[in-house]
């Protein structure tokens, strides 16, 4: 067992990067005994290069192990704090430390008793937790331009981050399982305030660039009551940073690279947004597209396949195309496809994660039913719902 850390030393203003070389997938390591470079093997040769350390110090260790059995390390506490340099792998074992991921932001400056050594969030800050302290975490970032910084954060703030699929839950360690299925297929929504912390393996790769392909407001748009506040509002045309690998419920940690709220991170729906590369053409992104009122013939596929709407079925029209073998975010074959303006007949409340169960009432594959992701319909206008209701009449088959 470890003793408890030495008292960290004063922090680094928050936000601020303490010498930390971002250099690849980053670890933290735990001394098994002491080391003087000046006494080890490479005496004679570059010492100044390699830390020295104490047993059971925590440092960062960043990529892999060199050809020589070395490590590229940093400090993370002390007046160390930050030195960069090389450590023989064999004096160190893997420090099983859990990550988090922020679910708000946290700024020190704005708590009246805040302590110096608290560190800065923003939503989907991803930090791995050296020890549980009365409430706060001492963390260290391993993330986003903080990488490296080491302090403490408020367990309130954050839920537990899976690399592998599983996890959820609240700030403190509580989980329950997400797997990103729909109801009755496995999936859930934790405790109902943590949607977005089970993680996927596929997507876009952590620091590469997205581009916007629809607007996006998660006052309006959003499967998820609970996470609206740390969800970001997007515009068609925006290029984002991804900060966190696609979680299980198809979300995106993402910061704003430009304009007004450049540097403000949250949560973005994948199936809004495309990889970017630098050069691209950022105003090719896709407008939302105009709404289409219904009509001329439009239920003609709906009577042809005998659907019939009972008094009260509710009809939604779709914004943007749907392709679940590209769009989607979940493995399931039970999703439905269709084009922008097509119209749809809505079953129940939204699920757990964010999709309701519908049958097209438009177009080619009038009949054919699924699961829809919500944000990409709107309850269709009065006049659309009384033309199917007119066109559609009957007692409900289903």
């Amino acid at each position: 067992m470890a003793p408890e850390p030495e008292p960290i030393a004063a922090a680094a203003a928050p936000g601020t990067v303490v010498g930390i070389s971002i250099m690849g997938p980053h670890s933290l390591y735990q001394a098994l005994d002491d080391y003087n470079p000046h006494e080890g093997p490479n005496a004679d040769d570059n010492p100044d290069d390699e830390l020295a350390f104490l047993r059971d110090d925590i440092v960062n260790v960043y990529g892999d192990m060199d050809a020589d059995g070395f490590y590229t390390a940093s400090h993370t506490l002390g007046d160390r704090k930050g030195k960069e340099g090389v450590v023989p792998s064999t004096y160190f074992q893997l420090y099983p430390a859990k990550k988090v991921i922020a679910l708000q932001g946290y700024n020190p400056a704005e708590e009246a008793e805040a302590d110096p050594d608290d560190l800065s969030l923003v939503a989907g800050d991803i930090l791995a937790v050296i020890r549980d302290d009365d409430g706060f975490y001492d963390a260290v970032h391993v993330s986003g331009a903080d990488t490296g910084v080491r302090g403490y954060i408020p367990a309130s703030c954050v839920g537990d981050y899976d690399e592998v699929g599983g996890g959820g839950g609240g700030g403190g360690g509580d989980t329950s399982g997400i797997d990103g299925g729909h109801d009755g297929d496995g999936g859930g929504d934790g405790d109902g305030s943590t949607d977005h912390l089970a993680v996927s393996t596929d997507g876009m790769a952590v620091g590469s660039l997205c581009i916007v392909l629809y607007d996006y407001d998660p006052q309006e748009q959003s499967p998820n009551e609970d996470d609206e506040e740390i969800e970001l509002q997007i515009t068609a045309g925006q290029v984002l940073a991804i900060n966190a690998a696609m979680d299980a419920d198809g979300f995106y940690a993402a910061t704003y690279t430009d304009g007004p709220n450049a540097g403000k991170s949250g949560l973005v729906p994948s199936t809004f947004v495309e990889q970017y590369f630098e050069g691209d053409d950022a105003t090719a992104a896709a407008p939302a597209p105009a709404a289409a009122d219904a009509g001329n013939g439009a239920a003609d596929g709906a009577v042809s396949a005998g659907i019939v709407l009972a008094a009260g079925s509710v009809v939604y029209q779709a914004l943007y195309k749907y392709e679940p073998e590209a769009d989607s975010p979940n493995e399931e074959e039970d999703e439905l496809g269709f084009d922008a303006d097509d119209f749809l007949q809505v079953f129940g409340d939204v699920d757990a994660d964010g999709f309701f169960e519908a049958r097209l009432l438009t177009g080619p594959n009038a009949g054919k039913q699924g699961f829809i992701p919500s944000n990409f319909v709107r309850e269709a206008s009065a006049e659309d719902q009384q033309y199917f209701q007119e066109q559609l009449a009957g007692a409900d088959d289903v």
